[in-house]
């Protein structure tokens, strides 16, 4: 999945990715994106872990965080809310609805 969004997003985005978690909360300290797109699952730091980390941070606070999974249930959206995710979107998803919601957090941000 990561790859394949990847591939699609870079073909309009300037793209970073990482392999979990830690990984991710370490790149967008030294990055500062104007957005994060994170999966619920992943290997070391959960995204509910790392989406909480980025809010307590002053320096990634107000970077907006779009929150993925393949979990239905309403407390997983839930979960993903309190931790601090300004969109989330349930796998399958259209690429139409994730550039969308992009699109709008970006233009929120003023970028």
């Amino acid at each position: 999945m990561r790859k394949f969004l990847t591939s699609l997003l870079e073909r309009r985005y300037s793209v970073r990715c990482a392999a979990n978690g830690l990984e991710g909360l370490a790149m967008a300290r030294e990055l500062l994106p104007s957005l994060i797109i994170t999966d619920v699952m992943m290997p070391v730091m959960s995204g509910y872990e790392m989406t909480a980390k980025i809010r307590e941070d002053d320096m990634l606070r107000s970077i907006p965080v779009i929150m993925l999974t393949a979990r239905t249930e309403i407390t997983e959206e839930n979960e993903g809310r309190e931790s601090g995710a300004d969109d989330f979107l349930i796998k399958p998803f259209s690429l139409k609805d994730l550039m969308e919601r992009i699109g709008t957090l970006l233009a929120r941000r003023g970028r």
